[in-house]
């Protein structure tokens, strides 16, 4: 099993709710930003140019990082065609806040999500597709916002 490395970055508000963004080419379907760690990049690195990527803006401050890790294995429609090979992806999860005064800029980022709420932590797991939520479960529980 050949997994991608890469990242989760949960943006959390004082009211303890998650921002979560919907998908621009999966309407209805939300998750947290995240990406891959390219080759000498390191975990930390790659989450702030993720959220550049992703969010447009990288003015976070990182609260946590995960000790372990998840996965998720691609369905098999999703791995047809990839140049890369990979099975699925392997996350390093990292808890954030904004910065005072930042938050999304979603019309410098790169147009991966369409819009972006704050959602209860209860509330976060059910709004990603199925084969995903296992890992998203076991991410949150790795940060310490469920049990």
């Amino acid at each position: 099993m050949k997994l991608r490395r890469g990242v989760v970055a949960v943006i959390r508000n004082e009211a303890g709710d998650c921002m979560m963004f919907e998908r621009s080419d999966m309407q209805g379907i939300w998750q947290f930003p995240q990406g891959g760690v390219e080759d000498g990049e390191l975990p930390e690195e790659a989450l702030l140019r993720e959220l550049r990527e992703e969010v447009g803006t990288d003015q976070v401050r990182i609260l946590k990082r995960s000790e372990g890790t998840t996965f998720y294995l691609w369905p098999e429609h999703r791995r047809i065609g990839r140049v890369n090979h990979f099975d699925g992806q392997e996350h390093t999860w990292f808890l954030c806040e904004f910065l005072p005064g930042a938050g999304p800029r979603m019309d410098l980022a790169d147009g991966t999500f369409r819009a972006a709420e704050w959602t209860r932590t209860d509330n976060v797991v059910g709004r990603n597709v199925d084969w995903k939520r296992p890992s998203m479960s076991l991410g949150l529980r790795h940060l310490g916002l469920v049990s």
